[in-house]
Parts: structure tokens; C-alpha cells; sequence
């Protein structure tokens, strides 16, 4: 018999981890967190029922005869209650369950400190909304909060050449590693690192992809939109990216905000709004709500400008 032990960051990798030694039909003999880690001890090999020893099976303790007590007499006739129709009654677990899922999400569940201090932000939105230019800026900002934190570029996505060099141009700039690869490679969070991954907005595999770099603890999906889109169009791209307490950046260019109908169109879809940003600088591009926007004298003129996601 074969036993493994394995260490994983999530308990989904350390599964994967099990199947890859002993095969889909392991025997797990125990799983518990030790170090900040999850350990799983597996088998190959069943246990022998037959050698396994046997409780002896204790005799039931003797109870008293109760007499049960007379039945009531029988009542003739039927009693005819009636009921209104819409008379209040107790919801069932069927109707407490469909409220809950068709809820409409929670505003303001995602702010701007939830997403600097994530383990992974995941980009997502439609094709040169500025997904690149954002995951510089967001790590620029990461980095401000803290100098000696580790940081990743992630790019998930087909058919935009562009987009990937302009991420390792920056990434090499910043001196963050730079992955090419599915989502499957990024299966858990690690432990003390952020991953900043740019789903490509090209194709119909976005949003599936999108859904599962965002399912480990922790993980924040924000949708970039560029100013200035209808607010059917805005609508639409929340829809075909929703994921759970999303949040929005706007990009544009400093001269040409975003304004009052870009806000009223995703406060309307309950996604809160974290920041706006301007496409001619990489650091502090990233524009809180609360912040009023620099006049465009004196903003600097960033040479490192790049065709974006």
C-alpha cells in the first residue's frame, strides 16, 4: 500500500496533486490546514474491511411499559375552514431560496482597498478598452502601498500580439514576472503574491475563462470600460462579465472624462465604481471618485503608451 502525503496552497490543488500520484480513485485518509497549508494524506490501496476490529454491540437497556393513553372519540362531520387567498403565510425553503438568487447584488460590497490588497484582480472587459494599460497602473499602485510586495502579470486570452508584448515591455519596466498561460495554470492563489491577469476580451472564451480565475478565495474581477459608451452597451458588458461584488474602471483621456450617464448606467446595475483612468501616464493614473481630476497642463505626457487590451 502507497500512502502520499501533499502540501498545497487550496485544497483544489492539492487534489490535482493526489490524482497526479495515485490516480482519480485515491483512498484520502485525512486533510487538514497545517502552516497556512493544506495537507492531504491519500492511500492506493482500500482498506480491508475484514481485518478491520469489530465493537462489540452493547444490549439495550431495558425500558418500562407505557400504556398509551385513550384515543379521543371520533367527531362526525367535516370543519370547513376558509382561507383567503391572500391571506399571509410562512415562505417556504423553494421561495426563500429563488428570492435569494434573484436578488439584485449588494452596492458597494467591492472598494478600492479590497482590490490594492487581493491576492489576484482579474481584468476583464471588451476588446481596447485599456486592460493592459490598467494592469500597469493598478501594480504601479500596488506597489506604492508596499515596495516589497511580489507581484505578477497574467495574460489569458488568443489573437492580440500587441497586447501581450506591450504587457511584458511594462512588466519587465516594473520589474514583475510576466505568465503566458490558461487559466488552469493559475488554479490557486499564492500565498504573499498578487497576480494581475488580463483576460482578453477577443473571442467567446473570455468570460469562462474570467469566471474561473476568479473563483479562489479572495480574487477580485473589475471590468474596464471606456468612457463615453451607451448605457445599453454598458449594460450588455456587465452582463457578459458578472461575477460576484464586480467592480468598474472607466478609462479615457484626461481631457474627456467619464460623466454623470457613465455613472447613473452602473449604479443602476448595482457594480461599484472604483476609479477612473488616464491613458497618457502609468503612474498615478488610477483616479478615485473622491478625487478631482488634474487639468491636463499638468498632467505629464507619458512616452510609454502602447496599444492596449
Amino acid at each position: 500500500m502507497s500512502v502520499v502525503t501533499v502540501r498545497a496552497h487550496d485544497t483544489v490543488e492539492a487534489m490535482e496533486m493526489v490524482a497526479q500520484k495515485l490516480g482519480p480513485d485515491a483512498l484520502i485518509l485525512s486533510c487538514k490546514s497545517k502552516n497556512g497549508m493544506i495537507e492531504i494524506v491519500a492511500s492506493d490501496s482500500p482498506i480491508d474491511v475484514a481485518n478491520v476490529p469489530s465493537k462489540p454491540v452493547e444490549k439495550p437497556a431495558e425500558i418500562a411499559e407505557v400504556t398509551a393513553p385513550p384515543a379521543p372519540e371520533a367527531t362526525s362531520g367535516v370543519v370547513d375552514i376558509e382561507i383567503a387567498e391572500n391571506a399571509p403565510r410562512r415562505a417556504s425553503f423553494a421561495d426563500q431560496f429563488k428570492s435569494q438568487a434573484m436578488a439584485t447584488p449588494s452596492k458597494g460590497m467591492l472598494d478600492i482597498d479590497m482590490v490594492l490588497n487581493a491576492p489576484r484582480v482579474v481584468l476583464v472587459g471588451p476588446a481596447g478598452a485599456g486592460k493592459s494599460l490598467v494592469a500597469t497602473q493598478l501594480a504601479a499602485a500596488m506597489l506604492d502601498v508596499s515596495e516589497a510586495r511580489s507581484l505578477r502579470f497574467g495574460y489569458c486570452g488568443s489573437g492580440s500580439h500587441s497586447d501581450a508584448a506591450y504587457l511584458a515591455q511594462k512588466a519587465k519596466l516594473l520589474g514583475i514576472d510576466l505568465t503566458f498561460a490558461d487559466p488552469r495554470n493559475f488554479s490557486g492563489v499564492r500565498r504573499g503574491h498578487t497576480d494581475i491577469v488580463v483576460v482578453s476580451g477577443k473571442g467567446a472564451e473570455g468570460p469562462l475563462q474570467a469566471a474561473a480565475l476568479g473563483v479562489p478565495m479572495g480574487a477580485r474581477t473589475v471590468l474596464v470600460l471606456p468612457a463615453g459608451l451607451r448605457a445599453d452597451r454598458i449594460s450588455y458588458e456587465i452582463k457578459r462579465w458578472a461575477a460576484p461584488d464586480m467592480g468598474v474602471i472607466f478609462t479615457c483621456e484626461p481631457a474627456f472624462p467619464p460623466d454623470g450617464k457613465d455613472f447613473e448606467a452602473v449604479a443602476q446595475a448595482g457594480v461599484t465604481r472604483l476609479w477612473t483612468s488616464f491613458n497618457d501616464r502609468i503612474l498615478a493614473g488610477l483616479i478615485t471618485a473622491t478625487e478631482a481630476p488634474a487639468s491636463k497642463a499638468a498632467m505629464p505626457v507619458s512616452d510609454i503608451q502602447g496599444e492596449n487590451t
